[in-house]
C-alpha cells in the first residue's frame, strides 16, 4: 500500500528507491516470484526521469543475476533494451513526460552502461570459476 501511494510524478525524492528496496526485500529472502511481481508493477510507474526507470530494470535484472537464475536475466535484458514499434516511439519530450519514458528506455545510457558492467562481471567472474576449476581437476 505504501508504495502505492506515492505518486512518482509529483515525488520530489527518488520513489524508484521504494520499489527497488521492496522487490530487493523479498529477493533477499529468496522469494523471487514476490520480487518478480514488484518489479513487474515497478516497471510499469510513470517516473519523472528516465535513469530512474532504468535502476528499476537494473535493478531486477541484477537480482536474477544474484539468484542465477541467467535466463530470466537475459529475458529481462532482451525485455529492457527491446525497440518498440515504430508507430509508438516518440521524440516529443512532453509525450515522453507523459508516458513516464517507457518507449525510449532503449536508448537510456545509464541502463546499457549499468547492463554492461552488471553482465561482464557477472560472466566474468563465472569464467574464473569454471578456469580455476578446469585446472584444480587437471
Amino acid at each position: 500500500k505504501a508504495v502505492e501511494t506515492v505518486i512518482p510524478l509529483k515525488a520530489t525524492g527518488k520513489p524508484h528507491n521504494l520499489w527497488i528496496a521492496f522487490g530487493r526485500y523479498y529477493a533477499n529472502r529468496g522469494d523471487l516470484k514476490n520480487a518478480d511481481i514488484v518489479f513487474e508493477r515497478a516497471s510499469s510507474v510513470k517516473y519523472k526521469y528516465l535513469d530512474h526507470l532504468a535502476l528499476v530494470w537494473c535493478s531486477w535484472i541484477e537480482v536474477h543475476l544474484n539468484a542465477e537464475s541467467f535466463e530470466k536475466a537475459i529475458g529481462l535484458v532482451h525485455r529492457a533494451t527491446a525497440t518498440p514499434p515504430k508507430y509508438i516511439r516518440t521524440s516529443n519530450k512532453e509525450n515522453d513526460y507523459g508516458n513516464g519514458f517507457h518507449n525510449q528506455l532503449y536508448k537510456s545510457s545509464r541502463l546499457w552502461r549499468i547492463l554492461e558492467v552488471s553482465l561482464f562481471i557477472k560472466f566474468l567472474v563465472n569464467f574464473i570459476f569454471i578456469f580455476s576449476q578446469t585446472l584444480i581437476a587437471d
